[in-house]
């Protein structure tokens, strides 16, 4: 049975009664808040928009999952408890940042942990991406800024938990708030703004490992959904990888090429090659790479040096320095690919050695 949302005012708050199925209704207060509306739920919890007590339009989400154990002691209770804590800890230790919620309050009534934050008006990525043939340089723009937001809690050692679209908020960036914080490849913004939302855990992990697999796995499917998954298997190699980080530089990488391989004609590239950070290119399938930049509508020019880039690269240890001169068009054609292969995956070896992958 749904949760049934029932508004009743109260001199501190307001009364919320959900439904556990079994005909009786459990309620409790939330102090300072005036609910409106369930505006949705997940894997953890049920997100309502509400009023509070300065008058600000804000998301109140109460964790209550298993809502036959509302009130009640022992296992799932603290579960609930552990993973609320968990989320609300993440976006306190993140503080201000455009890109994310921001936690204007956690507590706990009744036993039941909630949490009041900011109310964004927008539209999930999920959704977004159904609504119809999204541009491919709005696609860009949603995983530059999706990316930026990541990169800032992996620096912070903070695991996001579930990045998948259904926790990416999208929106219509009137104010131009959100230009400078796009990758500096993506030259043509769309105007659009973006909150990466629900820093849970479908559950509490015992060992960061297998929390770290599953981050990586969901961010493959992320690029995918955002530009094309056939491209991404035959372009990206990520067997072995499970630091999060690390893949989101693969997947970065493979963005900027996507973007040059289908850009539309007649409109500016948003990307050169080149400036590329080659040492990102093990996690890369070479093979998978060399298809994109040729059937691109990169110069031979930057063919050239992106082939010569990578060379200089595997001289040099993963270690290149100074300027990398463009090979010709004479010596692409003549280009050992097979013997280029072979030391790209030795490359690729000491790369993940290096890691501790």
């Amino acid at each position: 049975m749904s949760p049934v949302l029932e508004r009743l005012k109260v001199s501190d708050g307001a009364l919320l009664g959900i439904d556990s199925g079994s005909g009786s209704v459990h309620r409790f207060v939330i102090p300072g808040v005036t609910v409106l509306q369930e505006i949705g739920r997940g894997a953890s919890g049920i997100v309502f928009e509400a009023v509070d007590n300065l008058n600000r339009r804000v998301a109140l989400k109460v964790w209550c999952r298993s809502v036959s154990t509302f009130g009640t002691a022992g296992r799932s209770n603290r579960s609930r408890m552990d993973r609320a804590w968990a989320e609300a800890q993440k976006l306190a230790t993140l503080g201000v940042n455009p890109l994310l919620v921001v936690l204007y309050r956690f507590d706990v009534a009744n036993g039941f942990p909630y949490a009041v934050m900011e109310y964004v008006e927008g539209t999930s990525v999920k959704q977004w991406l159904t609504m119809k043939a999204q541009p491919l340089q709005d696609r860009a723009t949603v995983w530059s800024l999706f990316s930026s937001a990541l990169r800032a809690a992996y620096k912070i050692g903070v695991c996001h938990g579930d990045p998948h679209t259904g926790n990416i908020l999208v929106f219509e960036d009137r104010d131009r708030r959100y230009e400078h914080l796009m990758g500096p490849w993506l030259e043509s913004p769309s105007g659009l703004g973006l909150k990466l939302l629900d820093f849970g855990t479908s559950r509490i992990w015992r060992s960061r490992k297998p929390f770290e697999e599953r981050e990586t796995r969901v961010l493959v499917e992320t690029a995918g959904r955002l530009f094309d998954a056939d491209s991404l298997e035959r372009t990206v190699d990520l067997s072995g990888v499970t630091k999060p980080e690390l893949a989101l530089d693969a997947l970065d990488l493979f963005a900027r090429l996507h973007v040059k391989c289908l850009w539309p004609r007649g409109k500016p590239s948003p990307l050169v090659l080149d400036g590329f950070d080659v040492a990102r290119t093990p996690l890369m399938r070479l093979d998978g790479v060399l298809n994109l930049v040729r059937s691109s509508r990169a110069s031979i020019k930057e063919v050239g040096w992106f082939v010569a880039a990578i060379l200089r690269w595997l001289d040099e240890g993963g270690r290149p320095t100074g300027p990398v001169t463009a090979l010709s068009s004479r010596q692409l054609a003549k280009l050992n690919v097979t013997d280029l292969r072979q030391r790209y995956l030795e490359a690729r070896k000491v790369y993940m050695a290096r890691h501790g992958l």
